[in-house]
């Protein structure tokens, strides 16, 4: 929330004022990592345009991805800002964008809306020069060359830092009977979000102060720096994240200190305020992406699992249609068993079968520009071809259904597991199957550990 963001940015302009950007890395689609170096020692800063929950703040650990080459925007803030020092990074009270302003005049603007985040690297002339996204509803305040301007401000919205207690407990007042007042706060208040609204009431309905007052004094202390966000959970979000078990419903990121005992007794922070949000944040993410992760590779199994039924059938399909090979080696044999009796009859020759005991003849197709002995040696060879191909399509069709029969069993033993280890050991059994758990580099060298990684027929 914005209660939040006000803490991190000052705990960000103390800690890096003066420090000297050395890179600006992509760790994924939505996430940049600045590394700044200080006096002491190296500082990360991670700035994660997420649509649904975009945040800043310190990572709580080393990206473990592998890295990437710097796209487009990444490659554009290197080149303008790579070794210039660190002056100031603010927060306007009532606005969700940081920005963090650089020695030479520019600046990155980091927008943290949700749904609307984005990462802007702005002029020392406030022109703005580049951005990570380029939204249609930004065009007008974000375009390259154009000046920029910060996003506005919600309409109808009560600014809680430009307001008194008196306007938002008429705030409350005025819309008693229509919303309760948990959703008036959330709603009209800008920048307090449901953590902020159930902590102001709940401080209310115990000390009996209006919520007007409570949510004052909690801003006031905010800006004085008296109060820092706390994570309320059991145990490390991170590790219950490895583990497939975060519960967002109990695991929160709370703008301060509650003044519930019983529950500020189950908060933990962190150094200061930007680590406790990364600390939450980096949670969050992991927590989604190795649900994405597992989810994806599940689906691609059940796919493996669906186009080997699909093939056995079809294979089922082909070998209803084969041609009775052995017919053409009982026409080669009755050719050369009745050579001196055959007669030619168009493109078919008449001979007796040798395996009817009462001398039937049988009509052996025979090309009338090709010698009865040739045309026999041709049956022979066709007989041949249509006994390997057979033979392939049946070992085939053996192998398809082994195969699935295996990935059934690798999706039954993997379909309740949760977390990392639910993961390796999906990707390990795939591996074991001979299926990439990844994407192939567009190399020759991936490639080629691309076919040597499938699987051979049996």
């Amino acid at each position: 929330t914005d209660l939040v963001l006000i803490r991190v940015a000052a705990e960000l302009d103390r800690e890096l004022r003066r420090a000297v950007l050395r890179e600006t890395r992509e760790e994924g689609r939505h996430r940049f990592r600045l590394i700044f170096d200080g006096p002491q020692r190296v500082h990360s800063v991670l700035i994660s345009l997420r649509p649904e929950l975009p945040w800043i703040g310190r990572p709580a650990g080393k990206d473990e991805g592998p890295r990437r080459r710097p796209g487009k925007f990444a490659a554009a803030v290197n080149r303008a800002l790579q070794g210039v020092p660190l002056v100031l990074v603010e927060k306007p009270t009532a606005d969700r964008w940081v920005r963090l302003a650089f020695a030479d005049g520019r600046a990155l603007v980091a927008e943290m809306a949700t749904h609307g985040a984005n990462l802007v690297l702005v002029e020392g002339n406030g022109i703005c020069s580049a951005a990570a996204r380029s939204p249609r509803s930004a065009r007008d305040r974000i375009a390259a060359g154009a000046p920029y301007a910060p996003p506005d401000l919600p309409r109808r919205l009560l600014d809680p830092f430009g307001a008194d207690a008196e306007a938002v407990d008429r705030l409350l007042a005025d819309g008693e009977g229509s919303d309760p007042p948990f959703e008036i706060l959330r709603r009209r208040l800008f920048g307090i979000g449901s953590q902020g609204a159930r902590l102001v009431l709940e401080e209310s309905r115990r000390t009996g102060r209006s919520a007007g007052a409570v949510l004052e004094a909690r801003l006031e202390a905010l800006a004085r720096g008296e109060s820092d966000p706390v994570l309320l959970a059991e145990g490390d979000p991170l590790e219950a994240a490895e583990r497939g078990d975060l519960d967002l419903e109990t695991t929160l990121l709370l703008p301060w200190l509650p003044d519930d005992p019983a529950e500020a007794e189950r908060c933990t922070t962190r150094q200061d305020a930007a680590a406790t949000a990364g600390w939450y944040h980096e949670a969050v993410e992991r927590a989604s992406a190795i649900e994405q992760r597992l989810a994806t590779l599940r689906t691609l199994l059940q796919r493996e699992i669906a186009r080997l039924r699909e093939a056995e059938i079809k294979v089922a399909r082909d070998l209803e249609g084969f041609e009775d090979p052995d017919r053409h080696r009982l026409w080669g044999e009755a050719l050369l068993a009745g050579l001196g009796r055959a007669r030619r009859v168009g493109e078919v020759a008449l001979v007796p079968d040798p395996y009817d005991p009462d001398g039937a003849e049988v009509a052996v197709p025979a090309a009338p520009a090709r010698s009865l002995q040739q045309v026999a040696e041709g049956h022979f060879r066709a007989h041949r071809r249509a006994r390997r191909g057979l033979d392939q399509a049946r070992r085939r069709s053996d192998w398809r259904a082994r195969r699935r029969g295996r990935l059934a069993e690798i999706e039954w033993a993997t379909g309740v597991g949760r977390g990392r280890e639910a993961v390796q050991a999906l990707e390990g059994a795939r591996r074991g199957e001979g299926i990439p758990v990844g994407l192939v580099p567009a190399t020759r060298a991936g490639r080629a550990a691309a076919r040597r990684g499938r699987p051979r027929l049996e």
